[in-house]
C-alpha cells in the first residue's frame, strides 16, 4: 500500500475519530449542563424550601400575616409549577404537597384575619394551630421530596458522568492503540526505509559512490529509494566523466608549457596551480598555495611597482602585464601573464583564472632580432666605409670606432677601442673596462691590430650573473676585424698590383736593354775571343789584355741572363727532371757553401721520384741562391731545410693570386731559422735592385721570380722576424713521358671519410674555406676560433676523432699546447697542424715535438683529404 494512501485512510479515521470524540464530548457536555442545572434548580427549590419553612415558623409562632402568608401560598404555587415539568415521582409528590402548602395558605387569607390580630380566640387558635401543622407536614413531605430528587439527581449526575469518564478512558486507549498502531507502522514504513537512505546518502557524502538502497516497497519511500539508486548511478557516471575530465585537464596542464592558475577574487589566496609554474617561477606550488605572496615577491624588483600598480586598476581581475621573476639561483625568465574573472550565475566574481607564459626566448629572439639588425646595419657601415677610396684608413677606422658602441646590447655603457698598425683609436669615454671582448685583426697570418669592445660600468638593465655581451657581438667584431683586414689586404693588393704593373714596365725596359745589350755582347765577346786567337804567342800582352775583355763580357753575359730571367726571357731549356735526386745530388755543393755552422738536413723520400718539367740548372741555380741567402739570415749558425712535395693548386686558390693557374705542381721550400724579414720589406724582396745587404746586387730573388714565372710557376714567401723564413717555389708537375712513376694521387672517393674532426683555425676564410672542403669529404665538423672555445668542444663531446689546428693562434694557447691538453683528456686522439710555414722549419723553430704531422699552408682539398686520412689511418 501506498504511503500516501496509508496515510489517508490514517487521515481520514483520526479525523472521524475526532469527529466522534467532538460530537460525544459535546453532547456529554450538554448532558453534563443539564444535570447541573437541574441539580442547582433543585438546590434553589431547597432553599426556597427553606425559606418557605421560616415564613411558616413566623406564622404558626409569631402571628399569621397576611402578606407572609400570601407569599408563602404564591411561592408554593410557584415551586410546584416549576416541578411539574419534571417527570419524576418525588417531583410529583412535591407539587403535591406544594400545592396543599398554597391551597392552605390561600384558605387562610379567606378566613380574613385582622390586621391587627393580637391573639387569636382559643377556637382560632386550635384551628390556626391545626392548619399551620398540615402546612409543616406538607413542607416536610414536600421538602423531603425534593431533597431525594436532588439526591436523585446527584446520583444520576454522577453516574453520567462517570460514564462519561468511562467512554473518555475508553477513548483514549483507542487513541493510543491508534498511536502505537501508526508509530509501529511510521517505523516499519517509514523511518527503517529513511534510515537506511540516510545511511546511503552518508556513505555517497564519504565518497561511497558505488552504494545502493535496497528496495523493500512500492511506495513513496521504495520511489525515493529508486530516485536514490538512479541519482548515485548518474553521480558515479558524472563523477567517472569528472574525473575523466579532470585527468585530461591534469594531464594537460600538466604538460602544456603555460602555467594556469586560479585564485581568490582579492587574490589573497592561490587555489590552483599548474606544474609549470614550479619551472617558470622556480620554486615550489605548495609554498604558494601557503603565502600566495611569494607571486609577486618573485617578480623582478624593477618590474613589481608597475604589475601590483596594474592589478590595483584591475580589480575585476581582467589584466595583462609582461614582467620579469627571478629564480632562487639568479636565474632571470620573461613572463607573459594574463587573467580573467569567473562569475557566478548573479554576476559576482568567484574566482580569478590566469594563463602565465614563458616568453624568454620570444623576447631573446625579439632582442637578438634588434640586435642583428643592428650589426647588420653596422657590418653594411662597415662595409660600406672599408669600400670607400675616398676616405684615408685612418678616417675608416676613427668612424667604425665611433658606430661600434651604438651596436651593443647596452649601448649608452659601450665603448670601443682600435688598433691598428701601432696606431690606436679609442672612444672619447674610455677608461678601464669592466668587461671586454677583443679581436684581432689578421693579415697574412699576422697579427696588425686589434678590435675592444668594452663596457666603462656595470650597465643598469643587465641581469646578475648574466654575460654581458652575446656571442652574436663577438662575431661582430670579428667580422669588423675581418672588413678591416680585407680592406688593407685589398689596397695592399692594389699597391702590390701597381707594384707589378710597375716590374713588367720594368721587365720588358730590361728585356729590351738585354735583347740589345746581348747583340753588343756577342760582337765584344767574339771580337775579344777573335783578338785572343790571332795574337796568340806573338803578343802575349795583348792576349792577356783581350781575355779580359772576354772575361768582363761574360760577367755582363751572367747579368744580362740575370735579367732576362727577371724580365722571363732567358732562353730555357726544360725537361723532366726528378727534383728529389736533384736536390740530392747538389747536397756536397749546398753542404760547402753553407759551411759548418749551419745544419742542412732534407725533407723528401729519394726512392720516391718526384717529376717536374723544369730548365735544372735554373733551377739548380735558384736554389743554390736560396740557400746563400738563407746562410747570410744566419750568422751564428742554425738550420737549413728543404721539402718537397707533389701538390694541386685549385681554382679557389688560384683565383686569390696574380698569374697563377690551377693545376698540379711540384714544391720546393726553403726554410731557414735565420732572422726573418721585416714585414715593411717583405712586400719588395721580389723587386730588381732591392737589398738589404751592404754588397748585394738585388737581382737573386728578382731572377728567381722571374725564373718561376717564365716556367708558368709561383713562388710565395712567408716569414717573421726572429723566427725564420720559408720560401715555396711551386713548379708545374711533369705531364708527358715521365721517367718514373709519381707518386700515385689518392683517388677522390679514397679521400672520403665520416670521422669526427675538431677544426681549430682563427682565420674566418681559411676556417669556412676548410669546414666546407672537409664537410664535402663526407666528415663530421666541429668548429673553433681559439683554443679555449676548442677545450670547451672537447670537453663536451668525447667522439672526436682528430684535432686539425693552426699552430699560431690568439688568446694565450698555441696549437701544440691545445694538442698537450687536448691528448691530455683523450690520450688516443690524433692530432694535425697545419701552418703557413713548411714542416720542418716550425719544428726546427722549436714549436712541434719530432714525429708530428703538419700540413702546410696553403693547401686543398686533395692535399687536406690526403693528410686526413694519413692522420687517420696511421697506427700510434
Amino acid at each position: 500500500m501506498k504511503l500516501r494512501t496509508l496515510a489517508t485512510i490514517g487521515l481520514i479515521a483520526a479525523l472521524s475519530g475526532l469527529g466522534y470524540v467532538g460530537l460525544w464530548g459535546m453532547a456529554a457536555w450538554q448532558d453534563i449542563n443539564e444535570r447541573i442545572a437541574d441539580v442547582g434548580a433543585l438546590e434553589i427549590q431547597l432553599q426556597r424550601m427553606d425559606q418557605m419553612a421560616a415564613a411558616i415558623d413566623y406564622i404558626t409562632l409569631v402571628r399569621p400575616d397576611a402578606t407572609v402568608i400570601a407569599a408563602l401560598s404564591e411561592d408554593a404555587r410557584g415551586l410546584g409549577q416549576e416541578l411539574d415539568d419534571v417527570n419524576r415521582q418525588q417531583a410529583r409528590l412535591a407539587t403535591r404537597h406544594l400545592e396543599e402548602i398554597s391551597a392552605m395558605g390561600e384558605f387562610l387569607l379567606e378566613t380574613r384575619i385582622p390586621d391587627n390580630y393580637q391573639a387569636p380566640a382559643p377556637r382560632d387558635a386550635e384551628q390556626l394551630l391545626l392548619l399551620s401543622r398540615q402546612i409543616r407536614i406538607h413542607h416536610a413531605g414536600a421538602r423531603e421530596a425534593l431533597a431525594a430528587l436532588h439526591v436523585e439527581h446527584n446520583s444520576r449526575m454522577q453516574k453520567s458522568l462517570y460514564q462519561d469518564l468511562q467512554r473518555l478512558a475508553v477513548i483514549i486507549i483507542a487513541f493510543a492503540f491508534l498511536t502505537l498502531l501508526t508509530a509501529l507502522v511510521i517505523h516499519r514504513r517509514l523511518i527503517r526505509p529513511l534510515r537506511t537512505i540516510s545511511a546511503g546518502l552518508r556513505a555517497h557524502s564519504r565518497g561511497e559512490l558505488e552504494t545502493r538502497i535496497k528496495v523493500r516497497h512500492d511506495d513513496e519511500i521504495g520511489e525515493l529509494a529508486r530516485t536514490f539508486n538512479s541519482m548515485a548511478e548518474q553521480r558515479q557516471h558524472h563523477e567517472k566523466q569528472l574525473q575523466e575530465s579532470r585527468d585530461r585537464f591534469s594531464q594537460i596542464a600538466e604538460n602544456i608549457g603555460e602555467a594556469f592558475w586560479l585564485a581568490e577574487p582579492d587574490n589573497s589566496r592561490i587555489l590552483y596551480l599548474s606544474p609549470a609554474y614550479e619551472a617558470m617561477w622556480g620554486h615550489s606550488r605548495e609554498a604558494v598555495y601557503r603565502d600566495a605572496s611569494l607571486w609577486t615577491k618573485a617578480i623582478h624588483e624593477a618590474d613589481r611597482p608597475r604589475v601590483l600598480k596594474a592589478l590595483e586598476r584591475h580589480p575585476e581581475g581582467l589584466y595583462q602585464a609582461e614582467y620579469r621573476v627571478v629564480h632562487p639561483d639568479g636565474t632571470v625568465r620573461w613572463i607573459n601573464d594574463r587573467s580573467f574573472p569567473v562569475r557566478d550565475e548573479a554576476g559576482r566574481i568567484v574566482r580569478i583564472a590566469g594563463v602565465a607564459r614563458d616568453v624568454t626566448e620570444l623576447r631573446e629572439h625579439q632582442s637578438q632580432l634588434s640586435e642583428r639588425i643592428k650589426e647588420l646595419r653596422c657590418l653594411f657601415q662597415a662595409l660600406e666605409l672599408t669600400t670607400s677610396q675616398e676616405l684615408t684608413p685612418t678616417d675608416i677606422v676613427a668612424r667604425i670606432v665611433d658606430h661600434l658602441p651604438e651596436t651593443m646590447r647596452f649601448e649608452a655603457e659601450a665603448i670601443a677601442r682600435i688598433e691598428l698598425n701601432g696606431e690606436r683609436f679609442s672612444s672619447h669615454d674610455w677608461g678601464e673596462p669592466v668587461e671586454t671582448i677583443d679581436t684581432p685583426i689578421r693579415l697574412d697570418d699576422r697579427e696588425i691590430g686589434r678590435i675592444e669592445v668594452a663596457y666603462r660600468e656595470q650597465p643598469i638593465d643587465a641581469m646578475p650573473n648574466e654575460p654581458l655581451f652575446l656571442p652574436e657581438e663577438q662575431a661582430l667584431i670579428n667580422a669588423i676585424a675581418t672588413h678591416l683586414s680585407k680592406m688593407i689586404d685589398q689596397r695592399r693588393l692594389s699597391e702590390t698590383l701597381a707594384r707589378s704593373e710597375r716590374l713588367k714596365a720594368i721587365g720588358e725596359m730590361t728585356g729590351g736593354i738585354a735583347h740589345d745589350f746581348n747583340n753588343l755582347l756577342t760582337v765584344i765577346i767574339g771580337n775579344a775571343e777573335l783578338l785572343q786567337e790571332l795574337l796568340g804567342q806573338d803578343n802575349p800582352a795583348m792576349a792577356e789584355l783581350a781575355e779580359m775583355i772576354m772575361t768582363a763580357g761574360q760577367r755582363g753575359s751572367d747579368l744580362t741572363t740575370r735579367m732576362l730571367a727577371f724580365a722571363r726571357r732567358q732562353v730555357l731549356e726544360p725537361e723532366i727532371i726528378d727534383i728529389n735526386r736533384m736536390l740530392s745530388d747538389m747536397e756536397p755543393l749546398l753542404q760547402r757553401s753553407l759551411g759548418e755552422d749551419i745544419e742542412l738536413k732534407f725533407n723528401f723520400d729519394e726512392s720516391q721520384p718526384l717529376p717536374a718539367l723544369i730548365d735544372r740548372s735554373q733551377i739548380e741555380s735558384a736554389v743554390l741562391n736560396l740557400c746563400i741567402n738563407a746562410r747570410d739570415a744566419m750568422p751564428r749558425g742554425g738550420r737549413l731545410t728543404l721539402e718537397t712535395q707533389p701538390i694541386h693548386l685549385d681554382s679557389y686558390y688560384a683565383a686569390i693570386l696574380e698569374e697563377v693557374e690551377p693545376g698540379d705542381y711540384t714544391l720546393i721550400a726553403v726554410s731557414d731559422t735565420g732572422t726573418g724579414i721585416d714585414p715593411e720589406h717583405l712586400g719588395h724582396v721580389f723587386e730588381p735592385f732591392f737589398t738589404t745587404k751592404e754588397r748585394g746586387t738585388g737581382l737573386g730573388l728578382s731572377m728567381i721570380y722571374g725564373l718561376v714565372k717564365q716556367l708558368r710557376g709561383h713562388v710565395r714567401i712567408y716569414s717573421e722576424p726572429g723566427q725564420g723564413t720559408t720560401v715555396r717555389i711551386y713548379l708545374p708537375a711533369a705531364t708527358g713521358d715521365e721517367p718514373v712513376d709519381r707518386e700515385a694521387a689518392i683517388e677522390p672517393e679514397s679521400l672520403q671519410g665520416n670521422e669526427t674532426i675538431l677544426l681549430v683555425e682563427d682565420n674566418d676564410l681559411v676556417r669556412r674555406y676548410t669546414s666546407e672542403q672537409l664537410k664535402a669529404l663526407g666528415y663530421k665538423l666541429f668548429e673553433a676560433s681559439n683554443a679555449p672555445d676548442a677545450l670547451k668542444l672537447l670537453q663536451e663531446h668525447d667522439d672526436i676523432d682528430l684535432l686539425f689546428t693552426d699552430v699560431v693562434m690568439p688568446g694565450g694557447i698555441n696549437g701544440r699546447e691545445l694538442a698537450d691538453r687536448a691528448r691530455a683528456m683523450y690520450p688516443g686522439l690524433k692530432v694535425l697542424y697545419t701552418s703557413g710555414y713548411t714542416q720542418n722549419a716550425i719544428i726546427h723553430h722549436g714549436r712541434l715535438d719530432p714525429g708530428v704531422d703538419l700540413l702546410a699552408k696553403p693547401y686543398h682539398r686533395r692535399e687536406l683529404g690526403t693528410a686526413i686520412r694519413k692522420v687517420l689511418e696511421k697506427d700510434e
